[in-house]
C-alpha cells in the first residue's frame, strides 16, 4: 500500500491486494484540492471545549478506481473484508509557529462474486463545492455532485452476478505544533460504494451503484506516548493522547443509480 502526493494539489492511496489465494483486488483512492485554508478558533474552559468553530476551503474532487478478479467464485469471498488505516503526518513552518499536516486515509473492501473466472472494473468521481465549517452557531456544508458517472464505468466479465462494497473515508488535519504534541481542527470525507454487475449471459446487462458520501468536521488533540509518559509525571495524572470533538457529521449525497435504467435491473 502506497501513499502518494501529486504536486500539492492532490493525496492519494494505492494499494493491491490479494485477501484470499483466488482473489486479487487493485484500489487507487485520491482527494484533489485547490487552495486549501483551514480556519479555527477553539477556546478551551475548564477543560472542555465550547463552541469551537471551523472551516475547511478548497475541497475539490474525491476519486476512486477498482479493479477486482476472483479466480474461484464463491470461496473467494471468505475471510476477503478487509479494514485498513493509513496515516501520514508532516511538520511544517506556518508564520514561525510550528504545525502538523495529518492525512489519514481509511477503507473497507468486501467482495461478493459468484461465479469462477470473473472480474469487476468500476471508477467514479465526486466533487464539492463550497466550505465545510461550523462558526458555533450553523453548519455549513458542500455541494456534492457526480463528475465521472461510476455505474456507467462499470464492466466485467462472468457468467453470474458479481458486487463489491468499497468504502473510503479520506481524513486531513492542520494542528498546531509538532507530531509528538498538536491540537487543532480537521476534516473527513467518507464515499461508500455498493457496485453490482449482471451476468454477461443475460438478456440485460444490469449495473448498479449505490453511493453515499457523509462529510465531518471538529477539532482534535493528538499526543504521542512519549510525551504522554512526560505529561502524566509532571501532573500526577493520565493524560488523554487522542480526543476529537467532532462539530457536524452529515451524510450529503446518497444516490442509487442503474444502467440500463429499466425496471428489470432497478434495485429498488
Amino acid at each position: 500500500m502506497t501513499l502518494y502526493r501529486r504536486g500539492s494539489t492532490a493525496l492519494g492511496v494505492k494499494a493491491n491486494f490479494e485477501p484470499t489465494t483466488g482473489l486479487k483486488v487493485g484500489i487507487d483512492i485520491q482527494l484533489s484540492t485547490e487552495n486549501l485554508r483551514v480556519k479555527t478558533d477553539t477556546p478551551i474552559e475548564n477543560g472542555i471545549k465550547p463552541n469551537a468553530s471551523f472551516s475547511i476551503s478548497g475541497l475539490k474532487v474525491a476519486s476512486v478506481k477498482l479493479t477486482a478478479g476472483a479466480l474461484n467464485g464463491l470461496s473467494d469471498n471468505k475471510g476477503a473484508r478487509l479494514e485498513v488505516p493509513i496515516e501520514l503526518q508532516q511538520p511544517v513552518i506556518i508564520g514561525g509557529f510550528p504545525f502538523t499536516l495529518s492525512e489519514k486515509f481509511k477503507m473497507i473492501i468486501k467482495p461478493a462474486f459468484s461465479a469462477k473466472n470473473s472480474t469487476l472494473e468500476a471508477v467514479g468521481s465526486w466533487a464539492f463545492t463550497g466550505d465545510l465549517g461550523y462558526d458555533g452557531h450553523s453548519v455549513r456544508l458542500p455541494q456534492v455532485t457526480v463528475k465521472q458517472s461510476m455505474v456507467d464505468s462499470i464492466k466485467g466479465i462472468s457468467v453470474g452476478a458479481n458486487g463489491f462494497v468499497l468504502a473510503f473515508q479520506a481524513r486531513f488535519a492542520v494542528l498546531m505544533g509538532l507530531p509528538v504534541a498538536a491540537s487543532g481542527p480537521y476534516g473527513a470525507v467518507t464515499i461508500s460504494n455498493g457496485i453490482t454487475k449482471g451476468s454477461n449471459l443475460g438478456l440485460t446487462d444490469c449495473r448498479n451503484v449505490q453511493t453515499s458520501v457523509l462529510l465531518a468536521g471538529g477539532v482534535g488533540v493528538n499526543v504521542s506516548a512519549p510525551v504522554k509518559s512526560v505529561l502524566d509525571k509532571i501532573l500526577g495524572k493520565s493524560v488523554i493522547t487522542k480526543d476529537e470533538h467532532e462539530v457536524t457529521s452529515k451524510e450529503v449525497f446518497n444516490r442509487s443509480t442503474s444502467r440500463p435504467d429499466v425496471p428489470a435491473c432497478r434495485l429498488s
